[in-house]
Order: C-alpha cells, then sequence, then structure tokens
C-alpha cells in the first residue's frame, strides 16, 4: 500500500506461528521508517480463565499486553488487563497501566492505576436505543 506523491508506504505479513499469531508491519513516511513487530497468543488453555498475552516491538521501544477475563456468574463478568512499555535511547520512558474492570448487563465499574496518574474509578451504564 503506497502514495507516491505523499512518499507513504505502508506494507504488512500475518502468519499463525506456535499456536499464536506473529505480525510484521513496515512503513515508510516523511523520510523515516517505521516498523511493528509483535506475537500474541490466547493462553485459554494454559490457565483456567480466558486470557491472552502480546509482545512487540516497534521504533518506539518494546511492549506487552497481558488480559484475563472471567464469568462470575449471575451475568457479572470481571476482566483484567495490564498494559506495558519500555522505550528506547537514552531518555527511554517506561509506562505501566492496569485496570479491572467489574460489568453485568446494566453497566460497569473500572479501576485503572499507571500512565503517570493516580487511581481512577469509572462508572458506566449500559443501555438500548
Amino acid at each position: 500500500e503506497g502514495d507516491a506523491r505523499a512518499r507513504a508506504y505502508e506494507g504488512s505479513y500475518r502468519r499463525d506461528l506456535a499456536g499464536g499469531q506473529a505480525d510484521l508491519r513496515l512503513s515508510h513516511e516523511h523520510g523515516a521508517l517505521g516498523y511493528n513487530m509483535s506475537y500474541a497468543h490466547d493462553l485459554g488453555e494454559a490457565l483456567p480463565v480466558d486470557s491472552a498475552a502480546q509482545v512487540g516491538v516497534d521504533e518506539d521501544g518494546v511492549y506487552t499486553r497481558l488480559t484475563f477475563g472471567r464469568t462470575l456468574g449471575r451475568g457479572l463478568a470481571a476482566r483484567y488487563e495490564a498494559l506495558a512499555r519500555l522505550g528506547f535511547g537514552g531518555e527511554a520512558q517506561r509506562h505501566f497501566r492496569q485496570a479491572v474492570r467489574l460489568s453485568n448487563k446494566l453497566g460497569h465499574a473500572e479501576l485503572t492505576h499507571g500512565g503517570g496518574v493516580g487511581a481512577r474509578l469509572r462508572v458506566g451504564y449500559e443501555f438500548s436505543a
């Protein structure tokens, strides 16, 4: 994919690998090379909850995402997500964020922490229009 006038190009390749999925994306825009290589794997067979892991590297650094979810019964579900990133270079920054979410057919409550911000609680509701 690309635009010869804007000199922007992008290519990608994805394939199944060792029970997960490998993904490679390359781009060139405004004279800068961009890339993203990642591997995602469902961990549901190894753990008794719905779970997945992703690791990757791009031009900004390395990153990972872990998710875990479970139905608790009576329409209540819980989900946990952790995101981490470590930047490259002398001024490399580290970021970590985590969230726990409880939801049912009426709404949800989500507690998040990280990203340089203290703990935050968000509450929402569901409705059909």
